[in-house]
């Protein structure tokens, strides 16, 4: 729920607005951080960095890494949260959340061979985000 990350105890609709799960990069490596950052959105246009642009999520299985992070939101309110286990890597990160703000059960989830060589580890790039629902 947005109200639990922004910290100001405003009674909000349960949903509203927009949520982005994102790492940061720089050109140079002197602004990485691979790992999950959250910004929250009303419009989808104007974006607030949460945590004061810290990252929520810092993994500590696999790569110790996380790229291309997607958020699911699942029937029962809870999340699961997925990325890609830093670069060529056979595994994709998996955590559940009740809130965005703890992460729990950390694991790995092994890709195929094959969909690795075809993906590339980058499964948003391919179409394949009906694919990952299918596998958590």
């Amino acid at each position: 729920m947005l109200e639990n990350l922004t910290g100001d105890g405003l009674e909000a609709d349960r949903y509203f607005g927009y949520m982005m799960g994102y790492f940061t990069e720089s050109p140079k490596g002197l602004a990485n951080t691979f790992a999950l950052h959250l910004a929250a959105s009303r419009d989808g246009k104007n974006w607030t960095p949460l945590n004061d642009g810290r990252p929520v999520l810092l993994p500590e299985i696999g790569e110790r890494g996380m790229r291309d992070p997607f958020i699911f939101r699942k029937q029962d309110g809870q999340y699961i949260v997925v990325g890609t286990n830093m670069w060529n890597s056979e595994s994709i990160l998996c955590y559940d959340s009740p809130d965005l703000v703890r992460f729990e059960a950390g694991r790995l989830l092994r890709l195929q061979s094959d969909l690795c060589e075809l993906y590339g580890g980058f499964p948003e790039r391919h179409g394949t985000r009906s694919l990952l629902r299918s596998w958590i």
